[in-house]
């Protein structure tokens, strides 16, 4: 029941991927024409330096554009790593998840930082100086620029953390607290842990005693003496429409 559920993220994976790919073109692009445009100068008689000033807001504003199908991808990324249902492919994207490319982000950093540079000296070059306001005006889109790749880069390590800070959960309350627990697709659990491993623990209640994953918890509830432990993560709207289709399935079973 789930498998098309997986083979669409896997598709939408893939379209992100290029839609990224098409907007790092189009940023190089527009930046570098409107890096020429700008410069030009026929005498005292033609000047459009003006130009120069849009070339830190373009360039901006496709650096949102981008990461936020960056974003997109790795989040897609983590769901599979979670909840997929090969193992071979939860492993891949652990792997990946452990291994991130570097590059992708300093080029992108570097691109722009080299346009605003640009930017500058061509300016300078057509005016013959350049006056503090104009240097506000570079410095504030810049610290802007940085400000939003901090806050992205926080944003994906949240994601890659995901599995664990509910194993730390876990941990920090210890054996013998109590804890009510969500899961993904399946019934939630009420207990006292009754044993912690490497990648689940045993929730045990009067009746049974239950093996759960760290990554299958959506949602944490715990208190152990005067440690209390309370932990959420975010649900995609695909994730719902799964678990929806599995507990439809279930009463109709």
């Amino acid at each position: 029941m789930g498998e098309p559920i997986f083979d669409a993220l896997r598709r939408e994976i893939s379209e992100t991927q290029k839609r990224r790919e098409k907007l790092v073109i189009l940023k190089i692009t527009f930046v570098t024409a409107l890096l020429g445009f700008g410069s030009i100068k026929l005498g005292n008689l033609i000047s459009v330096y003006r130009v120069l000033y849009l070339v830190p807001l373009v360039a901006f504003f496709f650096d949102l554009l981008i990461m936020g199908e960056h974003f997109s991808i790795r989040r897609m990324g983590v769901f599979l790593r979670l909840n997929s249902d090969s193992e071979k492919e939860r492993e891949y994207e652990e792997f990946v998840t452990n291994n991130r490319d570097r590059f992708f982000r300093v080029g992108s950093v570097g691109i722009t930082a080299l346009s605003y540079g640009a930017a500058m000296l061509l300016l300078e070059s057509a005016k013959g100086d350049i006056k503090l306001i104009e240097c506000l005006w570079f410095s504030i889109i810049f610290i802007l620029f940085i400000v939003a790749v901090l806050f992205g880069y926080q944003s994906l390590l949240k994601l890659d953390r995901l599995v664990e800070s509910a194993k730390i959960g876990i941990e920090k309350l210890g054996k013998d607290a109590r804890v009510s627990i969500r899961r993904f697709g399946k019934p939630n659990l009420t207990g006292y842990i009754c044993e912690m491993r490497e990648d689940s623990f045993v929730v045990g209640n009067s009746k049974t005693k239950t093996e759960i994953r760290y990554k299958e918890i959506t949602k944490l509830k715990g208190e152990n003496r005067d440690v209390r432990v309370w932990f959420a993560k975010p649900v995609s709207l695909l994730e719902r429409l799964r678990s929806l289709t599995v507990k439809v399935w279930r009463t109709r079973t």
